[in-house]
């Protein structure tokens, strides 16, 4: 008894120290913006999904963001159309993913703090490494994540969709408006021995 009570007062000690995040779709926005010759284009893509698991004593963070590129719009039928077929390929890559495997700086428990987000960007099923400059915001329960940053989706192996007449940057800056609640994870119980 003694053991199993010392093993469940030391698993309750470590999940205090830890946090989960789940964002929220309804109110997370990420938007993307793409300078041409013509004009710029400004499109927006959709939150699938996304949970973040920190640890400020052991200064750890892990989780994933999934964004739905189905979703991808920038209003105009004809471009997204192609878009969709030539660069995301959404058809058959549905989902870009970042996956988070920790963070540089301070990460108050309250108030606001400015990260960089370490992790790697999942598109067209290859992984690339990221380090993203992210202000975060933590009121309670609540957690907002502002973060700009840019993919040279060129350089990743994606579409370049420049033509004879428009030309288009080989970079896409992306900003990301991210809102969640943060709850303290459940200690697993230890069995208690029989003997």
């Amino acid at each position: 008894m003694l053991i199993a009570a010392t093993t469940f007062a030391c698993a309750a000690a470590v999940a205090a120290a830890e946090r989960v995040v789940v964002l929220d779709p309804t109110v997370t926005t990420v938007r993307f913006t793409l300078g041409a010759t013509l004009h710029t284009v400004h499109g927006k893509i959709a939150l699938d999904h996304g949970q973040l698991r920190v640890d400020l004593e052991a200064h750890t963070l892990t989780g994933e963001v999934v964004v739905d590129s189905t979703f991808a719009d920038t209003g105009n039928r004809s471009r997204d159309k192609k878009m969709h077929r030539e660069v995301l390929r959404s058809d058959e890559y549905p989902s870009a993913v970042l996956r988070v495997d920790g963070f540089e700086g301070d990460l108050a428990p309250s108030g606001t703090s400015r990260i960089a987000i370490r992790g790697e960007m999942v598109l067209l099923e290859r992984a690339h490494e990221v380090e993203i400059p992210a202000e975060v915001t933590i009121t309670g329960d609540q957690v907002n994540v502002h973060a700009t940053f840019e993919i040279p989706y060129v350089e990743w192996g994606l579409e370049d969709p420049s033509s004879f007449i428009l030309r288009v940057d080989k970079t896409v800056r992306v900003e990301v408006e991210a809102s969640g609640s943060v709850a303290e994870p459940r200690p697993s119980l230890a069995p208690i021995p029989t003997e």
